[in-house]
């Protein structure tokens, strides 16, 4: 549940509490600006008295969205005109209209009221204990206004607004934008490099998903892969480096036959002017077979195996190889901020996942409302308009699942 949700369902002497250790702040009808997750008392007199017969006068008030006064859109609150909403008694209403801005909390300032001068706000009794399954007031994924109303040209923005729509600013991020993001993630994500370090041959690997202190990214998933040490020793066994034969082999000889390798002199490049593989027929030719058979057999009974398993509440990364090696990690990561997104991406993923899932939704609660009413447009409008995204969106979809997997086990981000 968020603040407002834990806020509704308990007394008033926390709620006020609440509302004092959070800065006690007053509103009336000169506010121009409310704040997003601030809690306030409603003066709703005309003379600044605080003595008012209006229904809000007193009463504690959770801004649930941004409110800013534009005098275009957004005008001055009169406190004293409010009401509460038929359709969500838990909002505000001005004229029969639902105002998404402002949450009704169950409680009235007195002049009785004496403040808890040790109380913390969102705490067990106030005393600083962490409430479980509360979140902090701000959004799931934090999207600008602007970026937001991009998004929703699709459905009228910016002649339309929140007002006149069916669902709210808050609503729309948190069932169309998230999912929208959620599957753009899924084909698309956040690449992060860890190396792990050494591991042995058939040794258990158990790796706890991380977080990452310069990046708000949030791992859901990991692709781990070896990289054998370097050395002298050939790629034989379950250990060793696979190219080391190889690398003896370029570096031997080149100061004549003192120093070649034990299996003849080094590779020559007799009238070439960059180095090539040229005369390679000489003694260690079937050396180079013999290894290259050798490490293709490694290869070939090479067994890993590793799984995504929930450890003690903690997601991790759990399983073993055949191999040693180096043990490096791809961690798949997804980012609540709308910013982390590159800008190449925006019009070709983003903005089409989310404009599937906004008129997907309007799509289906206008459906509900008969279409023979004078005036209403007709909803099928917008699902030929999804289909036409979807069209583009799936095939990309599809493509990405396999050609960008490979990608990233070959080392792409």
């Amino acid at each position: 549940m968020d603040e407002f949700e834990y806020l509704s369902t308990q007394e008033e002497e926390l709620i006020l509490n609440t509302w004092n250790a959070l800065g006690a702040f007053t509103v009336n009808k000169d506010t121009k600006v409310y704040s997003k997750g601030t809690i306030v008392k409603v003066d709703a007199s005309q003379d600044g008295t605080g003595v008012s017969s209006a229904l809000f006068n007193n009463r504690i008030i959770y801004i649930l969205e941004d409110y800013r006064v534009d005098n275009k859109t957004k005008f001055i609150i009169h406190w004293d005109e409010m009401a509460q909403s038929i359709s969500d008694p838990s909002k505000v209403a001005v004229q029969g209209i639902t105002l998404p801005y402002f949450g009704i909390l169950p409680a009235k300032w007195s002049p009785s009221f004496i403040p808890d001068k040790n109380f913390i706000p969102y705490s067990f009794e106030g005393k600083g204990e962490e409430l479980p399954n509360v979140t902090p007031g701000v959004r799931s994924i934090n999207i600008s206004d602007f970026e937001l109303e991009t998004c929703l040209t699709v459905i009228g923005f910016p002649f339309a607004n929140f007002q006149d729509i069916e669902y709210s600013k808050q609503q729309i991020i948190e069932y169309m934008v998230r999912p929208a993001l959620q599957r753009y993630y899924t084909y698309r994500p956040i690449i992060k490099e860890q190396g792990y370090g050494p591991v042995g041959v058939n040794q258990e690997v158990l790796v706890p998903f991380p977080t990452f202190e310069d990046d708000n990214v949030e791992v859901m998933g990991c692709i781990p892969y070896y990289t054998t040490p370097g050395g002298t020793m050939g790629g034989t066994g379950g250990r060793g480096n696979p190219f080391a034969y190889y690398n003896t082999q370029m570096g031997g000889g080149f100061g004549g036959g003192m120093l070649g390798s034990r299996y003849g002199r080094g590779l020559r490049y007799p009238g070439k002017m960059v180095p090539g593989y040229v005369g390679t027929a000489s003694s260690y030719t079937s050396q180079i077979d013999a290894d290259a058979a050798r490490q293709g057999m490694l290869n070939r009974i090479r067994r890993e195996h590793f799984s995504k398993e929930k450890i003690d509440g903690k997601w991790c990364i759990h399983g073993f190889t055949t191999i040693g090696g180096n043990l490096n990690l791809k961690w798949l990561c997804k980012s609540k901020d709308y910013e982390r997104i590159e800008e190449d991406e925006l019009e070709v993923w983003v903005r089409p996942m989310i404009r599937s899932e906004v008129l997907n939704n309007f799509y289906v609660i206008r459906s509900l409302v008969k279409t023979d009413i004078a005036g209403q447009l007709d909803p099928q409008v917008m699902k030929t308009q999804r289909d036409e995204i979807e069209a583009v969106l799936k095939p990309m979809c599809n493509s990405v699942a396999t050609v960008g997997a490979l990608a990233i086990h070959r080392g792409g981000a």
